[in-house]
């Protein structure tokens, strides 16, 4: 539950600084694409109902829970692949 928490929390933090630094070009120089933004996007988009789901699971099942943020962990990395 722990882990669970923390990396929610990352995950949430992450998303909002990558929305105020590339909002308007805020802190990008020009010459980053819009594509190239929406790319970043999509890997700093917190998946907050399978986090919540995983959570909730390590409060009966931790082992199927710690499987679940292993999954991921692994189709946040592919996503963006």
């Amino acid at each position: 539950m722990f882990y669970g928490f923390w990396m929610l929390l990352i995950s949430v933090i992450l998303s909002a600084m990558w929305r105020y630094i590339s909002d308007g070009h805020r802190l990008l120089p020009d010459e980053v694409n819009q594509a190239r933004i929406d790319h970043i996007a999509r890997f700093f988009q917190p998946n907050i109902a399978l986090y919540g789901v995983a959570i909730a699971l390590a409060f009966f099942l931790p082992q199927e829970a710690a499987a679940l943020f292993l999954i991921i962990a692994v189709v946040g990395f592919i996503r963006v692949a």
